[in-house]
């Protein structure tokens, strides 16, 4: 290392100079040519599924399992254990879903492959969690149905032991790799704790389950030079997997910790930690400053409208994790059904036609300061300044 420079710069230098030596060769070209075949096959499949359901057939009511959503989000509870500044939660109430509801998403429960209980709390915490698992696994006996995001504090070799033969994607946020810093954002948990019950879960899973399990990072001013040290975390846990997200400014008064006011420092971290996991090989994944562009007709990329429902605990639906307020009926009034396949949600795949859409946090450059702000300011913003509703019932 250079004398009187930090790590960081040396290995951000390092991956540049592997990039350029890259960038052009025969591997290279072929390598991007595989992906944008991979990428077309794709958006041809979700055009057809979108063209299928704009205008959906059924026989006397029945659906054909295709026409069902892959990806059903069920929450089970708005509760959490944890009090982080990095989520939005003012204005909830700790709710939890009747049980007794699950039985009018019996079908869309046969027919997904991916079925994600997380929502807006800590799934962990709903009373009859086991219930849960075991009545979708009645329905739906695929060994990879479940995916879970948790803060890891409620994991356990009993936990572990429940999943097993279920599990297809746990993600752990633990956002720190110090306990000072964890012990500072995530109020209410203790680090030696949540980190020895990871360990206590892992040890219940086979090694192709544990292979599902990664960990992720809300970075933000406050943390993000933790990011090395938490990719050796994830190596000490054997997990092979950390993804870094970009935290998402709710308050006005939190925006100093955007990532915008560090651009370059961070885009160093990043760097260093991508060269840190490869040696340790962990697979690594962030989003950098200064190396996206704005892609055209971003929106229509998006294959949630045609692939994936989220269902509130009461049932509300909304489209996905980044549409803000909108939503677009209620499945435990309505039936499930009758949203899925109802006006609303056709005009969305149609037409794309949210505010939501058009300045997603996924399909917009980095750089943007848009890319880091959560669709509920960006709503009270656009509201403030007399603009039109982001998005009410079409």
């Amino acid at each position: 290392m250079t004398r009187g420079r930090p790590m960081h710069e040396d290995r951000s230098d390092l991956i540049r100079r592997m990039k350029d030596r890259f960038r052009g060769t025969f591997v290279h070209r072929a390598y991007r040519s595989m992906g944008t075949l991979a990428e077309r096959v794709r958006r041809g499949r979700q055009a057809v599924r979108g063209l299928l359901l704009s205008h959906p057939l059924s026989l006397f009511g029945w659906h054909p399992s295709y026409y069902y959503p892959r990806l059903l989000a069920i929450f089970l509870t708005t509760r959490c254990n944890l009090r982080c500044f990095i989520c939005r939660r003012e204005g909830f109430k700790g709710e939890d879903l009747d049980f007794g509801q699950l039985e009018k998403l019996s079908r869309a429960i046969r027919h997904a492959r991916t079925i994600d209980l997380t929502g807006w709390g800590e799934c962990l915490m709903y009373p009859r969690f086991s219930d849960v698992v075991r009545y979708i696994g009645a329905l739906n006996p695929r060994p990879d149905i479940l995916q879970i995001t948790t803060n890891g504090t409620l994991l356990s070799s009993e936990v572990g032991e429940l999943l097993r033969g279920h599990l297809g994607k746990m993600v752990i946020s633990l956002n720190a790799a110090t306990a000072d810093t964890y012990d500072r954002d995530m109020k209410g948990g203790r680090f030696g704790k949540t980190i020895g019950n990871i360990r206590s879960f892992l040890s219940a899973l086979d090694a192709g389950e544990r292979g599902r399990v990664s960990l992720y990072f809300v970075a933000h001013t406050a943390n993000y030079l933790e990011i090395p040290e938490y990719v050796r975390l994830a190596a000490s846990l054997g997990l092979g997997q950390v993804t870094v997200g970009q935290y998402l400014v709710s308050t006005e008064e939190h925006r100093s910790f955007s990532l915008l006011e560090v651009k370059d420092a961070y885009n160093a971290v990043v760097d260093e930690s991508e060269l840190l996991a490869r040696e340790l090989g962990v697979g690594f994944s962030a989003r950098r400053f200064f190396s996206e562009q704005a892609r055209e007709r971003g929106a229509w990329l998006c294959g949630d409208p045609v692939n994936a429902c989220f269902i509130g605990v009461e049932g509300d639906v909304g489209p996905c994790c980044f549409a803000g307020s909108y939503r677009i009926g209620n499945v435990y009034e309505e039936g499930f059904e009758s949203v899925w396949f109802g006006p609303a949600y056709r005009k969305l795949r149609r037409h794309r036609h949210l505010d939501a859409c058009r300045r997603c946090t996924p399909f917009i450059p980095f750089d943007d300061p848009r890319a880091h702000l959560t669709e509920y300011l960006k709503e009270r913003e656009t509201s403030a300044g007399g603009a039109d509703d982001p998005g009410g019932k079409p």
